[in-house]
């Protein structure tokens, strides 16, 4: 399940983001609001269970770690494609985390280190649409191109990823031979950061905008670089 679009939140939701649409979720659903129905019934437990998870940190990052194993197409709201590929919503790219040693030297009086980042570039053969520039593109007959279909009984439906053409929405034929639908290819980034002076082991630096790009054309996610500070053969740290 797509618990952020169960809560109707975003991927980068805060703590409190999660317990104020939890609230009005589970307010909106609730057995006593609804007569006793079962659909809102089996809702507001899919409701409590997604705010089960969302709302602790490790439990979290084990759903956001198997979501990315399955590749699910979201868009901005965690939620899947509600468009054509060819104007599909922009969805943000991922953070990069990474690591980097420094001298003990360059931590004391600061410098700039040279870094090789592999991330994910937007394809160059297809633009980033993910569709190959030498056909037209043939849309999945069951989704009609949204890569998602609705699913349920009654009045609550949810989208799911279609089957048929895997949430890409287009069918194979239709792909470009480099990113395979995903407008985005990995790539090594050479880049230059600065080191302020005084940083110590643990230290984490925030460079905005140069994570993963984005898919349909999105935003750079942001790149977060842990510091470790290398063992000096004369001298050693106390304190700053």
């Amino acid at each position: 399940m797509n618990y952020y679009e169960i809560l109707g939140i975003g991927r980068n939701a805060s703590i409190e983001e999660v317990k104020k649409a939890f609230r009005n979720q589970a307010y909106k659903h609730h057995p006593d609001k609804n007569n006793g129905n079962i659909e809102a019934t089996e809702h507001f437990k899919t409701v409590q269970e997604a705010y089960a998870v969302l709302s602790d940190p490790d439990r979290r990052a084990s759903y956001d770690s198997a979501r990315c194993l399955h590749d699910e197409p979201a868009d901005t709201n965690g939620g899947f494609l509600s468009k054509k590929r060819d104007s599909a919503t922009p969805v943000n790219g991922d953070d990069i985390n990474a690591r980097l040693k420094v001298p003990l030297a360059e931590a004391a009086l600061g410098g700039t280190k040279r870094i090789i980042v592999p991330r994910l570039e937007k394809c160059t053969s297809c633009n980033g649409s993910g569709i190959s520039s030498k056909s037209t593109p043939i849309y999945c007959e069951e989704c009609k191109g949204t890569g998602s279909i609705q699913s349920g009984r009654g009045l609550i439906k949810l989208p799911r990823k279609c089957v048929k053409c895997n949430g890409l929405g287009i069918h194979p034929s239709s792909l470009c031979h480099e990113c395979r639908g995903d407008g985005r290819v990995m790539a090594e980034a050479e880049l230059q950061v600065g080191i302020p002076h005084g940083v110590d082991t643990g230290h984490i630096l925030k460079i905005s905008g140069e994570g993963h790009i984005g898919k349909n054309h999105g935003k750079r996610g942001d790149l977060f670089i842990q510091i470790e500070v290398m063992e000096h053969p004369l001298f050693e740290r106390h304190n700053n």
